[in-house]
């Protein structure tokens, strides 16, 4: 329940920025920042989460609190992160310089500055966050609505919204975000420091396959930079206008992975290390069945309701008629991806939990291809409303994909019962 909450506390900041600034070209430079930021925040997360797999599965040697430490010396970029984050804050008053193009619209220093600086205290947050989880405390959950609460309480206490200080907002929340942690590891007793501890982490005690997962997520992160530029496209205020209205797909799609996550990846975890690949690959089927029903009758309310759920989430957004038109548009063309998104994530667990990196990446690279050769051609008749139609196809092939490879490794008569025979696969 708390997760949801925490999950929800991003989508309330974006209806009171709806409710304060609307779809102004500020709101526009901010939705193309968040989206820089993300896009390497992903990129470094997965980086993070890779280390921390061989420390929570046990696989790396030393006491608990040995391992914990290693945890925040694996997350805990520092320096780094830092000169990259303020590197890219300098390089996106140049980028975003000439956004849409043919449009001068300059970015503030101190609000790019203060958007990519999010970067490494994110970093710091989760090595804090592990911590915690190490330890079996939920709690951490409850820091991650600081930033959200920061942002708010600053757009509603401003006369009119400013991007510098929206951004700056942003970060005093990552860092009060820090702060909650710290507090909650003091309180069970613990050191809330960092230490670099890189000499412990062995290569090997890594999953085979590493890279291509990497380069996977690398892949899905993009989209997060070149949906929103795409949209530049369409003149002042598409930005925003996709942004809200994916906001609301991207709210369903998180609660959902959510919970298929945590109630899926460690029952599939148990199974594979018992050896029961059938019985895994069974249970993937029956969820990914339930998945694409459920989903299919979320897109079918969407479908038909978009309008009426466009007016109930911005009800008090400074839209005109025609912005919340093209809101309810985008929502209603994205209703198709719930049926085969919800089962894709399905799989996607079978794929963590049984290591097939190579699967995850070769799905996304062909999504990829798919989707924007979509897109492309579908720009010019649907207009902004390509961008969320074309994210239909990417998750019809990624379910495709996964389908393809896992039903091959778990449901033919060479899957293995074995765990030794799984191991050492990336595949």
């Amino acid at each position: 329940m708390l997760v949801i909450v925490a999950k929800l506390a991003l989508a309330l900041r974006d209806i009171a920025l709806a409710q304060v600034a609307g779809v102004a070209p500020a709101v526009d430079l901010f939705q193309l920042l968040f989206a820089v930021t993300a896009f390497v925040h992903a990129g470094l997360g997965s980086v993070a989460g890779m280390l921390l797999v061989p420390l929570l599965a046990g696989l790396a040697p030393g006491p608990r609190a040995r391992i914990a430490a290693r945890a925040e010396g694996a997350l805990a970029l520092g320096g780094l992160a830092i000169c990259v984050a303020l590197w890219m804050a300098a390089a996106a008053t140049r980028v975003f310089g000439q956004v849409p193009p043919g449009a001068a619209m300059t970015v503030p220093l101190v609000a790019a500055a203060a958007m990519c600086l999010t970067i490494p205290a994110l970093l710091v947050s989760g090595a804090f966050m592990a911590r915690l989880q190490l330890a079996g405390d939920t709690r951490y959950v409850l820091a991650e609505i600081v930033p959200a609460a920061t942002a708010i309480a600053v757009l509603y206490a401003l006369p009119a919204f400013r991007l510098d200080a929206f951004c700056i907002a942003i970060l005093l929340g990552t860092c009060g975000q820090v702060a909650v942690l710290v507090a909650l590891l003091r309180a069970r007793g613990e050191r809330a420091g960092l230490r670099l501890a890189w000499a412990p982490i062995r290569l090997r005690a890594f999953p085979p396959g590493l890279g291509w997962l990497l380069l996977g997520q690398g892949i899905v992160s993009l989209q997060l930079v070149l949906d929103p530029y795409i949209a530049t496209l369409f003149g002042e205020g598409a930005v925003s206008r996709f942004a809200y209205g994916y906001r609301i797909v991207n709210m369903g799609i998180t609660l959902a992975l959510t919970v298929i996550a945590r109630v899926l990846f460690a029952r599939f975890a148990l199974l594979l290390a018992d050896g029961e690949d059938r019985v895994a690959w069974r249970l993937a089927r029956q969820f990914m069945v339930l998945g694409a029903a459920v989903g299919l009758a979320v897109g079918v309310v969407v479908a038909t309701l978009a309008d009426r759920i466009t007016a109930l989430v911005f009800f008090r957004a400074s839209f005109s008629a025609a912005d919340a038109q093209a809101v309810a548009d985008i929502l209603r063309h994205a209703a198709g991806l719930f049926a085969p998104c919800l089962a894709a994530l399905v799989l996607l667990q079978l794929a963590n939990a049984a290591s097939r990196y190579r699967v995850l990446f070769a799905a996304a690279a062909l999504a990829f291809v798919v989707k924007y050769s979509v897109m492309a051609a579908l720009l010019r008749p649907l207009a902004l409303n390509a961008i969320p139609f074309a994210s239909t196809a990417w998750y019809v092939v990624i379910l495709a994909v996964y389908w393809i490879a896992l039903s091959r490794r778990f449901g033919g008569p060479t899957a293995s019962r074995s765990p030794s025979a799984r191991s050492g696969s990336s595949e």
